[in-house]
């Protein structure tokens, strides 16, 4: 079920947290941040079960396609709320990248459906909280952001996977877990980018994300 799924995603994205933690010790859990923290985890939660589910209700080009649209919708909100500057160049970047994902998936779209609905939901909030990550990166440790992203999400993402419980097998629980870590590094990976620079200059490389799709997909 998509609900579990976020779960152990979650649970298992602590197990990339727990080496950098070990290392650092307690004080990565320092924050005067800590509202902010918790509002970011209950949106991501919400999210990645919006997400999930409409993974599971739309062909997957039509949602990776409209999952692109995330970039536009944060880069426009970094504008408005966090003040950033984004000129023609970084403006095109985007436009182009949303272009040519769409000349590479060649979504359908014969129908809309609850999934298309769903992405494009999701979509919005995951722009959300891009904006939170960007905004807590100006005085948080991107351990710290990832550790708390890990710490409140799995018992945030275990109550609604309790209501659609079953075990999975060993296998599923290897994909399982392989899911969590890449998340888990993923989004420490995100919140040091968004230490470097504006999310307008970060976002246009999240269309390389079809490059990779297309590679493992070939090998796997």
């Amino acid at each position: 079920h998509p609900f579990e799924l976020v779960f152990f995603r979650n649970l298992f994205a602590f197990f990339f947290v727990i080496p950098m933690l070990w290392r650092v010790g307690v004080v990565a859990l320092r924050t005067s941040r800590l509202g902010t923290h918790v509002g970011r985890a209950a949106l991501n939660v919400v999210n990645m079960m919006v997400w999930f589910t409409a993974v599971s209700l739309a062909p997957l080009a039509e949602v990776v396609a409209l999952g692109f649209t995330a970039p536009i919708f944060a880069t426009r909100w970094g504008v408005l709320m966090l003040r950033e500057v984004v000129g023609i160049r970084r403006w095109s970047a985007i436009v182009a990248g949303f272009a040519g994902a769409l000349i590479i998936l060649q979504p359908g779209f014969d129908t809309i459906t609850v999934g298309h609905g769903l992405t494009l939901l999701a979509s919005l909030m995951w722009a959300g909280v891009l904006l939170i990550i960007k905004s807590l990166s100006r005085t948080e440790s991107s351990i710290t952001i990832v550790a708390y992203m890990s710490i409140l999400m799995t018992p945030m993402a275990l109550i609604p996977a309790l209501f659609v419980w079953t075990w999975p097998s060993v296998e599923e629980l290897a994909w399982l877990a392989m899911i969590g870590v890449c998340g888990g590094g993923g989004q420490y990976l995100l919140s040091q980018a968004f230490h470097e620079a504006d999310i307008s200059v970060v976002m246009p490389f999240d269309f390389g994300k079809l490059v990779w799709i297309s590679l493992i997909a070939y090998v796997a």
